[in-house]
C-alpha cells in the first residue's frame, strides 16, 4: 500500500484533494534539502534514499518513513516558520491520513497509547470504522493535476469500493 502511494505520488508529483488544494511531492524534496543544508533533521529520518528511491522501490521501510507522522510534523513546523512551506497544509493532511491508516492496518498491541496503533478489537472497532469511512471519502476526492480521478486509489487500500476491480477482496469489519 505505502509503496504504491509513494510511487504514484512521486511519479505524478502533484495531487489535488476534493477542495482543489495541491498535495505536492516537492515539499518532501524541500524538507530533505533543508535538513541536508542545515545539517539538522527536524525529527524525520529522510535521507537521499527516501527522495530518490527508484533503486529501492520495494523497500517498505523507506515508504513508511516518507509517509510518516514525523514528516507531517516537520512540515507543520516549517509551514508555520518558513515561507517556502506556507501552502503545505494539504500535503500534511495527506501524509497524516496515510500514516494513520497504515498504523491502523499495522497495529498489533491492544495496549498502545497512540489511538491509531491499538489493535483492532471490540474497543477500537467503532472508532476505526468511522475513521476508515472518513478516509475513503477523502481518497475518493483525490485526483491528479490533469483532472483524472484515479479509481485505483481505492483499490490500493483494499477497501473493495464499487469502482475497483472485482478481484480485490472486500475489507470488512467483523465482530
Amino acid at each position: 500500500m505505502l509503496k504504491l502511494i509513494r510511487n504514484a505520488w512521486e511519479h505524478r508529483s502533484v495531487i489535488k484533494n476534493s477542495k482543489g488544494e495541491i498535495i505536492d511531492w516537492m515539499y518532501i524534496k524541500k524538507l530533505y534539502e533543508l535538513e541536508k543544508e542545515q545539517g539538522l533533521r527536524a525529527g524525520t529520518r529522510l535521507t537521499k534514499r527516501h527522495v530518490n528511491f527508484h533503486n529501492d522501490k520495494m523497500n517498505v521501510r523507506l515508504a513508511a518513513q516518507t509517509l510518516s507522522q514525523s514528516v507531517a510534523d516537520a512540515l507543520t513546523y516549517l509551514k508555520n516558520t518558513n515561507e517556502d512551506f506556507k501552502e503545505a497544509g494539504p500535503t500534511i493532511e495527506f501524509i497524516s491520513f496515510i500514516n494513520y491508516v497504515y498504523d491502523i492496518l499495522n497495529s498489533r498491541s491492544r495496549f498502545s497509547k497512540s489511538p491509531f496503533k491499538r489493535a483492532i478489537s471490540d474497543e477500537t472497532l467503532d472508532d476505526y470504522k468511522i475513521y476508515i469511512q472518513h478516509f475513503i471519502k477523502y481518497v475518493k476526492g483525490l485526483q491528479f493535476l490533469d483532472g483524472i480521478k484515479e479509481k485505483n486509489w481505492i483499490c490500493w487500500f483494499h477497501f473493495g469500493a464499487p469502482e475497483c476491480n472485482k478481484n480485490v477482496p472486500k475489507f470488512t469489519f467483523k465482530r
